[in-house]
This record gives C-alpha cells, structure tokens and sequence, in this order.
C-alpha cells in the first residue's frame, strides 16, 4: 500500500465513469451518463476523462436551462505524452431546474494533423429531485368594479416554484354561483404566470360587496386559497390589468466557424395555454458547411387537454430499461381517480442505445393511496435480446405520520442468439419502503431485491436501509445500517467489476446531530466496506463522518461532508486511510 496517492487517480476514474474499448487513436471523452441532485443538495460533479493520445484538444461545455456551470464554459489542453486527462464539472441548480433528465453538452475538438481536425459532440443527462411547490398570490384582495359591471377580471399569480411541470386548477366559489368556476394553468419548473381569470357578474352585485374565495391546487392535491372582495369604487375607472394571458416563448441562435466554414445552430421553445389546455413544443437543429448539411433534428411537442396528454418527438426513460430515442406518450384520465397511459420509445442514436421500449400503465389516485400497474417490453434486435417486465407499486399513507410503500416484479428476458439456461425463465423481485415520523421518534426502513435474472436497470440489485432517530429538542441521535449490492452489465466498472452508478458498499454507525432554524450540523462514527464481486474485495474502515450545512431566508446555502477511514485488516500488509471531502 505505499505510494498510494499515486494510484488515487486510477480508482476514481474507474469508480466514476464506463468506457469504450482499449486501443483507440483517436481522442474521446468519458464520463458519468446521467446523474441525479438530492433534494439537500444544489452541486452536482462529474469527473470528464480525455484520452488524448499526444494531441492538443479544446472541450467546450454548454449545461442546460435551469444549470448554471462553475467555472470557465472551455477547457485547453496541450499536447504532451500523457494519454490521460481529467477535468471536474461542477453544476448548480437553479430554480428553473428541471427534475426530467435533460442533456449537458459537451464538444470535443482535436487537430489530428495538420490537415485533419475531429470535432466530437456528446452528452450527459443531469436531473433535479422531484419537488412539488407552489404559492398563489393577489396584488389586492378587495377589487374595484363599475357599479352596473357585468364581469370582473381577477388577477392571480401563480410561481412554480418546484421541479416539476405544474398542473394547476383554479376554482373560484361564492353564493351567487350554483358551480364553482373553473380555470386550468400550467407553468414549467421556476416559472411564473400572471393569470387573468374573467367571471361573470350580476348585475348590481358589487354593490353588496360580495366574497368570493379562489382556490388553486396541483396534481397532488395541495390546496391553497385566497378570500376576496368585490366592491364599487367611489370614482369610476377601469383598473385591471389586461385579459391577455402569457404566452412564454425562447429562440436562441447562432453562428460557429469550424475549418473556415461557417455552421449555423439554431433553438425554440414555446407555450400556448388556453381554457381547454395548452401546447408545448421545442426544436433544435444545426446545419454545417457551404452546403447546410444537416446533422440532426431534435423535436419535442407535448399537448395538454382537459381529459388527455399527447407527447411527441424525443423521448427518454430510466424507469426500467435506459431508452433514448423517438416516440410518443399518451396519457388518459379516465376519471379524477384513474389514469391509463402508454409510451414507445424508437431507437435513433446509433451505437448508443439499440433497443426500442413499449409500456403501458393504470394508475388509480385516491386522497391516502396511490396504486400503479405497469406492463413494459423492450426489444433489441441488434443484440438479439428481448426483456419484459410487470410491475405493480402501492403506497398509502395511514396515518398523518407514517408513509408506506410496497413494489413487485415479474421479469424475464429471452435471448434469440446465444443460448443460455435462463431465457424465457420468470424472476420475481421487489421490496418496501416504511417511514414513521413522531415528535420524538422517527425510524425508516427500506429493503430491495431483485434476482440476477431479472431484466433491466434492476439486474441482481439488493439494498437495505434501516434507521432510528431520537429527537431531543434541538437535537436528535440515530443509529443506520445500509447494504447495498448490484450485478448489473448496463455500465461495468472494469478495474472493481461492479456498476459505476450504484457502488457496493455496506455501511453502518451511530449519528449525532443538532439543528436549528437552517443549521444542520451532525457527527457519525461507525464501520463500512466497498466491495465489486468476490474477486475483487476491498478493505473495512473504520470511519468518522463530519456534515455541515447552512442556509438563510434569501435561497444561499452551504454544506459541507467530510470522512476519514482507517483499515488495517488482514487483507492489507499495511494500515490504510482514506478521506473524501
């Protein structure tokens, strides 16, 4: 183990990221595909490889909509005999962070020779956490109406002020209405609307100073509600704003000069919401060279009605099986209670992902439970692969304070090429999830499992995750333990054979915390182990974990997680410590 800081390098390239096949000349990157923000945590990292062969490269960064990119947009390397070159990207989420997953792009370019130059374009996918959050508000509750006026427009502003698309409905209720009256909103993550709501008054009614009570909620049921007035001014005058809605739109273009050639990239996006729905759509295209060669079209547009949803274009899912690619999504709502959907997802990059993907699903919403059944198929002709799973998720909440969730699975995967013992045979998986929260316990407990045979992201995953927590006034104390074990060939760690994304590691200990208003600050000791498979196992530490975090009124946070092992077991000839901060 001496000299170990010298071979920090290669363990975290290979903890971090999947690559291509050995012996390639010419440069490419390598990195984490997708990664996912907690909902705690603002800063996403991604570690970018760059095998440069002895070449000078130039990568430029572009984060999408809602990230915002620490640091310099392009990178300059020289050449020089190293083969291997590492850069961090830090990202930040924004308010207008989106919990879809959502590309980062990343361009290689390389002189080769003199007279060949390589430009590579690539991508990863980041996401937010998906949080439901929004806040209504009025600039006055009592409204100014001629005394003979026979409707009033009502002003709301509506903030989005979650990750998620929001699906808004306003109602508004008061005695001289036998129905309340209805409007439909939607608003992007971060975004916000001044919405204009048009009702028909009787005649001479404001003079009574009637109340009216405006209530808006969200796809998951959260209410909130304004009471307001209206009454006659002492002056006549129109003081309202005008009944035109908004109607948020982006273009963004521009010109690059590649090889003395000029290209052109251009983008679009936009919203129409009406009474009955809305229409959103994006596009982005490029065109290179004298002869506008097009490179690819990328096209999303998504229909919202009042009973259906209709997305088109390009589509990704991660649910069950990584698919990227054209297609559609359909989603029904047969009653305020059920929805029926479908998706189909068409290959279109090649190399990248092979496989077309079909799902169908019922979920049932009711105030305390929601239920959903769903049937996917995934075919892969080009690996002569094809893989469906079932799935059946029930989560209900009993009480106030407790929240449970159960999942299970069928799965099987037929191999058409290459004859093995397990095609065609069924896998059944699946787990829970308990969470009970009091004013002076709180304990949480989840368990995943599903067999080596099981098709999909989910192949030969096993995780455990129990806790208990005091809590003391400012302070709580709890003691964990977490498993986590994965057999998985999507994305092969090739140095620990295990899957980049999901380390194994077992890990257990006893936390101590304090918080108050914004500060959060705790202290854990305990013992833990990374391992691959069994040829590859790796030494137990004991560890002390140190975590900070701060953040005011004003949206500023800062944390801190820092932890330091020490192992010295007989797999090793000599102690070991270890630090990530």
């Amino acid at each position: 183990m001496t000299r170990s800081w010298r071979k920090v390098l290669p363990f975290l390239l290979a903890s971090f990221f999947y690559f291509s096949a050995n012996g390639q000349t010419k440069p490419s990157l390598f990195f984490v595909d997708s990664l996912s923000v907690s909902e705690e945590s603002y800063f996403l990292y991604n570690m970018i490889g760059l095998r440069l062969h002895g070449h000078s490269a130039i990568v430029r960064v572009r984060p999408p909509f809602g990230w915002k990119l620490m640091g310099e947009q392009q990178y300059n390397f020289s050449a020089s005999s190293d083969s291997v070159s590492v850069f961090s990207l830090t990202l930040i989420r924004q308010p207008g962070a989106s919990s879809e997953f959502l590309p980062v792009a990343l361009q290689l370019e390389t002189e080769l020779s003199a007279t060949e130059k390589v430009i590579l374009d690539t991508f990863f996918y980041v996401r937010a956490p998906a949080i439901h959050s929004f806040s209504v508000s009025v600039a006055q509750p009592d409204i100014e109406v001629p005394p003979n006026a026979k409707e009033v427009v009502v002003p709301l502003l509506v903030k989005n002020k979650g990750t998620t698309t929001g699906q808004y409905q306003i109602s508004f209720k008061a005695s001289f209405y036998d129905e309340p009256v209805r409007f439909e909103l939607r608003l992007r993550p971060g975004a916000d609307s001044l919405f204009n709501c048009s009702l028909v008054l009787p005649v001479g009614i404001a003079s009574n100073t009637p109340r009216l009570v405006a209530s808006i909620s969200d796809s998951t049921g959260m209410i909130q509600s304004l009471p307001l007035t209206v009454s006659s001014p002492r002056s006549g005058g129109k003081a309202h704003a005008s009944p035109f809605a908004d109607f948020p739109a982006e273009l963004e273009s521009g010109l690059m000069l590649v090889d003395r050639q000029v290209s052109y990239f251009g983008a679009a996006r936009a919203s129409w919401t009406s009474r009955v729905g809305s229409v959103d759509f994006s596009f982005r295209s490029k065109l290179y060279g004298p002869l506008n060669t097009l490179e690819r079209n990328v096209f999303t547009a998504q229909l919202v009605r009042k009973r259906w949803d209709l997305s088109v274009g390009q589509l990704n899912s991660t649910q069950h099986f990584f698919s990227y690619g054209r297609g559609f999504s359909v989603l029904y709502r047969l009653s305020p209670t059920y929805q029926l959907g479908a998706q189909t997802i068409f290959h279109a990059v090649p190399g990248t992902f092979t496989n077309n993907t079909y799902s169908v699903w019922l979920q049932r919403r009711l105030a305390s439970s929601l239920s959903i059944f769903r049937a996917v198929a995934n075919r892969d002709v080009k690996k002569g692969l094809h893989e469906y799973v079932v799935n059946y998720e029930r989560g209900w909440q009993p009480t106030k304070q407790m929240h449970v969730k159960i999942n299970v699975a069928l799965g099987w995967e037929k191999f058409l090429r290459v004859p093995v013992s397990s095609s065609g045979a069924l896998a059944l998986g699946g787990g829970y999830n308990l969470q009970q929260n009091g004013k002076k316990m709180e304990w949480t407990s989840s368990w995943q499992r599903f067999p080596a045979l099981f098709p999909g992201v989910d192949k030969g995953l096993h995780t455990h995750m129990h806790q208990i927590r005091w809590l003391r006034k400012k302070g709580y104390v709890d003691v964990f333990y977490s498993y986590n074990s994965v057999v998985s060939t999507l994305f092969t760690d090739t140095i620990y054979l295990t899957d980049v994304f999901r380390f194994n590691s077992e890990k257990s200990g006893v936390r101590m915390g304090y918080r108050k208003n914004l500060i959060d600050l705790s202290v854990s000791s305990g013992w833990l182990r990374q391992t691959g498979v069994s040829t590859a196992l790796l030494p137990s530490y004991r560890y002390g974990e140190l975590f900070f975090s701060s953040g005011s009124a004003s949206g500023h946070s800062c944390s801190v997680k820092s932890l330091l092992g020490y192992a010295n077991d007989r797999l090793i000839t000599r102690p070991v410590f270890i630090n990530n901060t």
